[in-house]
């Protein structure tokens, strides 16, 4: 009798740590991986020091950007794609607005959080500006 219940006792042990541990991996936290699209998309990234303008990446592959400056908006929308996605390059094609000198942009996001984001800009694909954070609310 003594016997049957330290094999259950052991047998329930046994069972609790095995769902403890595989319970407590992280690996089902999406906001750490860099390439996950998902987080930032359908929702405004405004830039933390109110420099560059604010953007939108739309999931349907639409591209949205805006920048109000001494009371003008300058709204600008193209479409964007992945050019090389385990990078985080992103090229914006057929960029037209008021103000937009340049029909094609690429851009290069990192560090990809639920609230956060990290962008450089491009003209050619090639050469990248300083990494810029961004934050989706206008603080």
């Amino acid at each position: 009798m003594k016997n049957s219940n330290y094999s259950r006792l052991v047998s329930i042990f046994i069972t609790l740590l095995t769902l403890v541990t595989s319970c407590s991996s992280d690996d089902d936290n999406t906001s750490n991986d860099p390439n996950n699209s998902s987080t930032f998309l359908d929702k405004w990234w405004y830039d933390s020091d109110d420099f560059a303008a604010d953007i939108y990446f739309h999931s349907n592959g639409e591209y949205e950007q805006k920048k109000v400056v001494q009371g003008t908006s300058y709204i600008a929308n193209g479409d964007w794609v992945y050019e090389n996605e385990s990078s985080g390059i992103i090229r914006i094609d057929n960029l037209v607005g008021n103000g937009q000198t340049q029909s094609t942009i690429w851009l290069k996001v990192s560090n990809i959080q639920v609230n956060t984001i990290t962008i450089q800009q491009s003209s050619d694909g090639t050469d990248y500006s300083e990494a810029m954070d961004y934050q989706d609310t206008d603080n």
